[in-house]
């Protein structure tokens, strides 16, 4: 009789300590903290997430695009620094996206996926205009939804990775400002 509950202890205690096992809840995010089932996501919070995605979905492939298409060295420069930052930057926004249990979205905005389309079809000196138009335009969009949650989040982690995608995007606002297509 010991041995059959002990053996109980043993199968119990694993499945216990593997975390939630009803589909779809969120699980301990990449840094361990315990997900917020104890209350909803802030819509600010979500919004921020989503829009970082969104932006990241859109200008890591534009900026990869520019780095080996851009006809001046500079808007290569540009593009290529801004598709590595975006991608470190997505990493992050996953992370704390499944903290919080909010789906993210696996597409640019349809408007995004526009511009794509537009800058994908320029060439030489037009393609760079097009490119710094649009990737500016989506920084500034994405800018202010940080702001927002700067300002408006609860959530330490969130904050963070405001201010760390406002510092980022601030300075790649500052070169397309100086692209010589800008």
């Amino acid at each position: 009789m010991l041995l059959a509950v002990l053996t109980g202890l043993v199968v119990a205690v694993p499945t216990w300590m593997s975390g939630p096992s009803t589909p779809g809840q969120p699980t301990a995010g990449a840094d361990g903290t315990p997900p917020r089932a104890d209350r909803p996501v802030a819509e600010t919070d979500r919004a921020l997430l989503v829009t970082l995605r969104q932006f990241g979905l859109f200008a890591v492939p534009v900026g990869q695009q520019v780095r080996q298409m851009a006809a001046d060295p500079g808007v290569r420069e540009m593009g290529g620094s801004l598709a590595t930052d975006l991608d470190s930057l997505s990493d992050q926004v996953r992370a704390v996206a499944d903290r919080l249990g909010v789906a993210l979205p696996s597409q640019p905005t349809g408007q995004q996926q526009a511009w794509s389309a537009r800058i994908s079809g320029s060439s030489g000196a037009g393609y760079d205009r097009v490119a710094v138009s649009r990737l500016r335009s989506g920084c500034t969009t994405t800018r202010a939804v940080i702001d927002r949650a700067r300002t408006e989040s609860t959530d330490e982690q969130v904050r963070r990775l405001a201010d760390q995608a406002a510092a980022m995007l601030d300075r790649h606002l500052w070169q397309l400002d100086r692209a010589p297509a800008g």
